[in-house]
């Protein structure tokens, strides 16, 4: 109620912060995925998804933006290939599996990759 260091504590408290981070996290990986299915959809080569693909899409470094569902981390395969991602400059954004999209993600396989270029 009030922008002194009592209402922020009470912001704190109350978990009002942890909620809106929570909220944002949620609403930036819906738009990876939303990027990711678009590109999908229209077939323009921009984004590529089980492990063959992109692994063949990581070794030319044409790989921006890597999606991995929060289970499927844990992989240590995925791990690896996520390290090699990160070593070309990629990124790397865990999905989690806790809103719709996530979990539509994780079910079609749970590792995706938005691209830079076309490889294929």
């Amino acid at each position: 109620s009030s922008a002194t260091k009592s209402g922020i504590n009470e912001i704190l408290k109350k978990g009002t912060l942890d909620r809106v981070i929570k909220e944002s996290t949620i609403v930036e990986e819906s738009k990876l995925i939303e990027d990711f299915f678009i590109h999908l959809k229209k077939e323009d080569g921009l984004s590529v998804y089980g492990l063959e693909s992109i692994k063949q899409s990581n070794e030319t470094g044409a790989i921006k933006t890597l999606l991995v569902s929060d289970e499927k981390i844990r992989e240590e395969q995925i791990e690896r290939l996520a390290n090699d991602v990160e070593k070309k400059r990629g990124q790397i954004k865990i999905i989690s599996t806790t809103h719709d999209l996530g979990e539509q993600f994780h079910r079609m396989g749970g590792l995706g990759a938005i691209l830079r270029f076309r490889v294929f």
